[in-house]
């Protein structure tokens, strides 16, 4: 077998990687190296990863995102335990509806729509994409278009729906603001969402 392509595939992503990145596109780093990637095999037909890593880099991806949870996060939930359920209801039920009306206006699998359209990373849709035997380079697709769209549109809407909240509430505290002066900032909001 020829090892070559495994280190020129992972040249590939990891320069597509830190060239997005510098570039400041959102996950960057993942976009950047399957972009690049993509891009390495159209041309060379030689892009290569082994399919036995696949656990690894799942146990890897598992390890970093529980390395941040901390104890003042567990806390912390009894505050939005029941905020949470209506999020996770109402983004279930947005989900199941967007997921099956783009399947039935576009012919798109279903699963590969469902996942396209869920709320979560781009990272994350596609590992469980592989999983489930989804199309994971059109949920990345879709994932990329979702969160460009939500971070170029979502911030204007939140700044216009602050102001005129603000407007309709003068007098009263902010809950989340200590300064009376200080013009609320929609920014909790839009990390929230993206």
């Amino acid at each position: 077998m020829d090892y070559l392509p495994i280190p020129l595939t992972l040249l590939a992503a990891a320069l597509g990687a830190l060239i997005f990145v510098k570039l400041k596109i959102p996950a960057g780093a993942f976009l950047g190296a399957m972009f690049f990637v993509a891009l390495f095999n159209v041309f060379t037909d030689m892009a290569y990863f082994p399919a036995e890593a696949r656990p690894y880099i799942r146990i890897l991806a598992g390890a970093l995102i529980g390395s941040r949870m901390k104890k003042s996060d567990i806390y912390g939930m009894k505050a939005v335990i029941f905020p949470a359920f209506i999020i996770v209801l109402g983004m279930l039920i947005l989900n199941l509806a967007l997921g099956y009306g783009i399947n039935r206006l576009t012919g798109l699998e279903l699963t590969t729509a469902l996942l396209g359209s869920a709320p979560g990373g781009i990272q994350d849709m596609a590992l469980i994409a592989e999983d489930l035997g989804a199309d994971a380079a059109q949920i990345a697709v879709l994932q990329t278009i979702r969160l460009l769209a939500v971070l170029s549109v979502f911030p204007v809407f939140l700044k216009a729906f602050s102001r005129r909240h603000n407007k309709r509430s003068k007098g009263t505290v902010h809950p989340l603001h200590h300064d009376e002066a200080d013009e609320p900032s929609p920014c909790f909001f839009y990390y929230a969402f993206c």
